[in-house]
Formats: structure tokens, sequence, C-alpha cells
């Protein structure tokens, strides 16, 4: 989210939440992959907590403010979420 004020209140976390439900329960999608920069912080963090696991890392991938960055690809599977939100 870009706006900085709506940061660390929980929303991001529910957006996740409630894609990932549609994902896998409405369109019955088995897995659900992603991939970020690795300056990203904020956002991996929310990607772990919601239960995607790490599946790879394209070194120095990305053009980031003027530096070079890895491109973190992560994935998620429909047991992996259902065990995440038990």
């Amino acid at each position: 989210m870009g706006e900085r004020d709506y940061w660390g209140r929980g929303y991001g976390k529910d957006i996740i939440y409630t894609l990932l439900n549609h994902l896998f329960y409405t369109l019955n999608l088995e897995r659900v992959q992603l991939d970020t920069w690795s300056g990203n912080h904020q956002a991996l963090r929310l990607y772990e907590k919601a239960g995607f696991q790490l599946e790879g890392r394209l070194r120095r991938n990305e053009f980031v403010q003027g530096s070079y960055y890895d491109t973190i690809l992560m994935g998620i599977l429909k047991s992996e979420f259902e065990s995440s939100t038990r």
C-alpha cells in the first residue's frame, strides 16, 4: 500500500488473506506464486507470515532507486494456507 499513514495497521494482512481465500476456494487454485525485490522488507515479512515459502532468488535482477537488488520468488500451496489459518 502506498500511503504510509495506513502501514502497520493490518490492512495488508487482511488483503493477502482475503485474496488467497478467493484464489484457493473460489477459483480452486492449488498454488499461488509471487515475486518482489529483496529491499521490500515489509512485504517479505507479510508474505512469510501468510505462509509463503521462499522458492528462489534471481541475484541482482532488479534496479530500484539506483541500486541492484535480488528478485525474491515465493509460493504457497493450498494446504499450507489451510494450515496457516487454523
